[in-house]
């Protein structure tokens, strides 16, 4: 093979003093070669210049050295940093990430698929639609991030949404609060429905049950906001409201300002997801962060594993994340 400095393989053999077959190894990046022997053969690279022609060598192996990002909505600041660090992730192994955008629907959500497996990808990294029916290509390694079904057969790596959002109600409690509301958007999707879960079961454990409710209010901030300033009409203003994502905090904080109802002297806010207009909002909004820097981390782990051919099967990672208190969240003053 003749490198893109006109220098072949057999002269870095020559070089180096090695056997062909070890500056392929080397250059594949397998770990069956020595750390001398590798170290003598990039000595003889560097002294004699040789680049490799990854992409011909790709094409001869039948690998593309691409993977597959599959994402709903990447104006969701959380999908879009998670793609953007996966395509870091993959960079660093000198692979390529394609990415594809469902917009939310299942039937996008199959054909992207069916684009990408065309694309002879060596994996998929898949964020689910809510209707997706599961169907994929076996013959492909797949890693579900995010959104993970009831029962995941696919190796799958999330956030411990019941255990954060139980975190949540309990740090609000502390700070007094007992008339709590989580605000989401739907619980058909399985992420969602477990942040529900685990918003139910604190409020039992605490006692406070019966003065929280649920709204979920649709997958776009304006819908949300109607369904905040529907229950506002009829109710008094919870003392806090956990926002289950980005939407959920805008429409939240839309309806609240429709109604005049002063954050967080007299509601506070805690909100899913970490977005940089939250920080610089006054008040600044308190948040519980998704690690997707980790999750994209232990995703291209794994995918790695599964493309060298060991099994990740039942591979079930769940993260959890971090509460950030700003200015949204305060002790709850007492009613009069």
């Amino acid at each position: 093979m003749v490198g893109s400095a006109g220098v072949t393989m057999k002269e870095v053999a020559r070089e180096a003093r090695v056997s062909l077959g070890t500056v392929s190894n080397v250059l594949a990046g397998r770990e069956i070669v020595s750390p001398k022997l590798k170290a003598r053969v990039e000595a003889a690279i560097a002294r004699t210049g040789y680049r490799h022609n990854g992409i011909a060598a790709s094409l001869r192996q039948q690998r593309s050295r691409t993977i597959g990002v599959c994402i709903p909505d990447l104006s969701n600041p959380f999908f879009h940093g998670l793609a953007q660090a996966l395509s870091w992730e993959l960079e660093e192994d000198g692979y390529d990430a394609l990415l594809i955008e469902t917009n939310e629907s299942g039937m996008r959500n199959d054909s992207k698929l069916q684009t990408l497996y065309s694309k002879q990808v060596e994996g998929v990294f898949l964020v689910p639609t809510v209707d997706w029916k599961g169907n994929y290509d076996s013959a492909v390694p797949h890693v579900i991030l995010d959104r993970i079904r009831e029962e995941e057969p696919l190796p799958s790596i999330a956030l411990d949404n019941e255990g954060m959002t139980r975190l949540g109600v309990e740090r609000l409690c502390a700070l007094g609060h007992r008339r709590i509301w989580l605000v989401m958007n739907s619980s058909r999707l399985w992420n969602s429905a477990l942040r529900r879960s685990g918003f139910s079961s604190a409020c039992r454990d605490q006692g406070i049950d019966g003065e929280c409710r649920v709204i979920e209010g649709g997958m776009d901030g304006h819908e949300i906001a109607d369904a905040v300033f529907a229950a506002l009409e009829i109710e008094a203003p919870p003392s806090a409201v956990i926002a289950g994502h980005g939407s959920a905090t805008l429409g939240t904080l839309r309806a609240l300002h429709t109604k005049s109802i002063a954050v967080p002297q007299t509601t506070s806010i805690l909100a899913f997801d970490d977005i940089a207009w939250m920080e610089v909002l006054r008040p600044s909004i308190s948040v519980i962060v998704q690690p997707f820097a980790e999750m994209a981390r232990l995703g291209w782990s794994a995918m790695k594993d599964a493309i060298a051919g060991r099994s990740i099967d039942g591979l079930t990672v769940r993260l959890m994340g971090s509460l950030v208190e700003r200015e949204s969240t305060i002790p709850a003053i007492p009613s009069r």
